[in-house]
């Protein structure tokens, strides 16, 4: 087992990284608790909040990139993860309150999707690097762009459609938990402290902000379909989807990039699968939307479905772990 850092340093990380995220997270949606119409919108806000405190403390990542630094987004397009992830955050919170706001209105829900969808494909350009390679094959910056794009966009789907349902109000606290500790594994495997504190950041924003509703919100029902209504019509099974998605498009894009960044800009020996694994561990839960694999019963349905979300994630651990010791640079 190798040794561990001097306390300074884990002093440093909670002090400065740990509890400003977690506070961050959890006080916004807190405070919406004296206003229900504003509970499910202030869990974005409140990831956005957890994500960029720690960031005043110890700027990891910059705000924004100003014009001598535009030469960053094509060698390291990682530097935008802020502005991304925030963009994605804060139309995510606007399309969420709307769409609540004027639930009655069908066409609410697929204006907030598809707002929410281009705002996934956009940071899916943002975001991609244009020197990926795939077994010596350098894969045009466009392609990368969409193949990125696309995968984001499924994964806040999944996790609207599938892990919501099935996790309810604890879906976020469990989500970071797993997709956290996944991704930090990784990332600490692969030798860099930068991406090690951003995984860590945005971990513990998702689980500050999923504190609120995990013990402060009741469930009003229990419900044995996936979505949780069977008598809905397509139209407002959509518009429901479009109402949500917006608490997920943050860690949608974050991850995802988080990792490819991580892939492309470390050195290391870990394998491609093990970032892989960690940046898109929710597509495992495109499974559950063949109906007959979806449970039943809402204990099972939570079991089943955390084992296949955290099946990747303890692969590329696995992976990290074997592959390489624990170092930072």
């Amino acid at each position: 087992m190798p040794p561990l850092p001097p306390f300074e340093v884990i002093q440093d990380k909670i002090v400065y990284l740990i509890l400003p995220a977690l506070l961050g997270g959890f006080l916004i949606p807190l405070a919406s608790i004296r206003w229900p119409a504003l509970a499910r919108a202030a869990l974005p806000v409140g990831i956005l909040a957890g994500f960029a405190l720690p960031n005043v403390f110890e700027k990891r990542l910059d705000w924004w990139l100003d014009q001598s630094d535009q030469w960053l987004l094509f060698e390291h397009s990682w530097y935008s993860l802020f502005p991304a992830t925030a963009m994605c955050l804060i139309l995510g919170a606007l399309t969420t309150f709307f769409a609540e706001r004027f639930s009655g209105r069908a066409f609410m829900g697929w204006v907030a999707l598809g707002l929410n969808v281009a705002a996934l494909l956009f940071s899916g350009w943002w975001l991609a690097p244009g020197d990926l390679k795939w077994n010596q094959m350098l894969i045009p910056q466009p392609v990368a762009a969409g193949m990125l794009g696309v995968a984001m966009i499924a994964i806040a789907l999944l996790l609207t459609i599938v892990w919501q349902a099935a996790a309810g109000s604890k879906a976020w606290i469990w989500l970071a938990f797993l997709w956290g500790l996944a991704s930090v594994t990784v990332m600490i495997h692969a030798h860099s402290l930068v991406f090690t504190d951003l995984a860590i950041a945005m971990s513990c924003a998702v689980f500050g902000a999923g504190i609120a509703p995990a013990f402060l919100v009741k469930k009003s029902s229990e419900h044995c379909d996936l979505g949780g209504e069977t008598q809905r019509s397509f139209r407002e099974k959509i518009s429901a989807s479009g109402s949500s998605i917006g608490c997920w498009t943050g860690p949608a894009v974050f991850f995802p990039a988080l990792t490819l960044g991580t892939a492309t800009n470390t050195y290391s020996e870990l394998p491609l699968l093990t970032f892989f694994a960690a940046g898109i561990m929710p597509l495992s839960l495109a499974i559950f939307l063949i109906p007959a694999l979806w449970p039943k019963c809402p204990h099972r349905r939570l079991i089943y479905v955390t084992i296949v979300l955290a099946l990747p994630g303890i692969l590329a651990m696995i992976l990290a772990v074997s592959n390489e010791s624990i170092g930072v640079g």
